[in-house]
């Protein structure tokens, strides 16, 4: 039984030792609280860099600069999340660094405003300019 209870300390002991690649961020109450890993944080996006376009309409990202930006940031971190090489401190610092990057680009979608949209389709039911609307029986 005390074997047992040795392997156990020193169990406990090497976990609390062992280094953790999760960043680290302070809330607004100054209290310390884990964050997710590169990678938990690349999977957690609802949206990846494909569903963002640059553009004038709703729904784009009206600022080029910052869609570009966005881009690179998230095919580093990509790429960074797989490398062996890379450090805990430049994941945490590459998850900073997408988070604001994630909130400039979101903050430059154009909104959906006042006024009147065509809705535009290649679906080829529609091909044929008398055709209004289809309806499920």
């Amino acid at each position: 039984m005390e074997k047992f209870f040795s392997k156990l300390i020193a169990l406990a002991v090497l976990l609390i030792m062992a280094p953790s690649a999760a960043v680290f961020a302070s809330n607004d109450d100054g209290d310390t609280e884990e964050e997710q890993t590169l990678q938990e944080l690349l999977d957690s996006f609802k949206f990846g860099v494909d569903d963002y376009a640059y553009g004038s309409a709703p729904g784009y990202v009206g600022d080029e600069v910052v869609y570009e930006e966005f881009y690179n940031i998230y095919s580093d971190a990509i790429q960074m999340a797989s490398s062996t090489t890379a450090t805990d401190e430049d994941k945490a610092a590459m998850c900073v660094k997408l988070k604001e990057a994630k909130a400039k680009v979101e903050a430059a979608i154009n909104p959906v405003t006042d006024g009147t949209y065509y809705i535009v389709t290649t679906y080829s039911a529609f091909a044929d300019k008398d055709t209004m609307a289809w309806f499920a029986p």
